[in-house]
């Protein structure tokens, strides 16, 4: 199975002050993985090495064997709701199509036709025609979702999706995203490791360095969300120096 993403030697500091270390890993296309640790730990930062928004201090990463630039095509990026400008002035179904303009000033044909499958796919149909701004949360990232799928990304980046939405809008989205595993590459940051742990490959545990683990692997302090060391990272999937 050909690498989605690969990393030698990865390392990023902000002015110095080292976040990433030495990483070398590679995630194989199609897997479903879960992203856990501390805050400023370099969850966050890593994200946007692969979106191509930071450069790396030293070292190199690469999506699909090319260079995040080059590669933003392929991404579908999810930020939290409440990190958006929910005051921004367009409905729900602008909001989605505007994940079709990649790059381009008009949007493509079919576009609506795209929007309108991913807003009804979510669960969304009866707020296609409502402002953004007066959606709740759960319902918000759906549209965000949404947004990131209608240009039929290979790779798919979420930050804290679940994150202060409601238990029907968490388990929609977690569901659709366990639908895409062996078909999209996705890389899901959370604090709620309990609640994705059953449909995931591996979790990558970031603090600096990046170790790797099978879901059952962790101890359940950390599934609480404590971030002491743990044991017997996985063998072969990642080289921490």
């Amino acid at each position: 199975m050909n690498d989605a993403i690969s990393a030698s030697k990865l390392s990023f500091s902000y002015d110095k002050r080292p976040v990433l270390t030495e990483n070398t890993f590679s995630i194989p296309a199609g897997q479903f993985i879960g992203l856990i640790g501390p805050n400023g730990g370099g969850k966050t930062t890593l994200l946007k090495l692969l979106l191509g928004f930071l450069t790396p201090s030293s070292g190199t990463i690469h999506l699909f064997g090319n260079s995040p630039e080059t590669m933003r095509r392929k991404i579908g990026y999810v930020p939290q709701s409440n990190r958006t400008d929910r005051d921004f002035p367009l409905t729900l179904l602008e909001l989605v199509m505007l994940g079709t303009l990649w790059n381009r000033p008009f949007y493509p044909p079919k576009a609506k036709e795209a929007a309108l499958y991913w807003i009804e796919e979510l669960g969304l149909t009866l707020h296609r025609n409502k402002p953004f701004a007066s959606l709740s949360g759960g319902l918000a990232q759906r549209a965000l979702l949404a947004r990131a799928l209608v240009s039929h990304p290979e790779l798919l980046l979420l930050d804290e999706p679940t994150a202060n939405v409601d238990p029907h809008s968490k388990e929609l989205l977690l569901a659709k995203l366990r639908s895409f595993r062996g078909k999209k590459t996705i890389l899901l940051v959370t604090h709620d490791l309990s609640s994705i742990a059953e449909g995931i490959d591996q979790i990558f545990c970031v603090e600096k360095t990046i170790t790797p683990y099978r879901p059952e692997e962790l101890c359940q302090h950390v599934a609480l969300g404590l971030y002491p060391p743990v044991p017997k990272a996985l063998p072969g999937a990642i080289h921490v120096p």
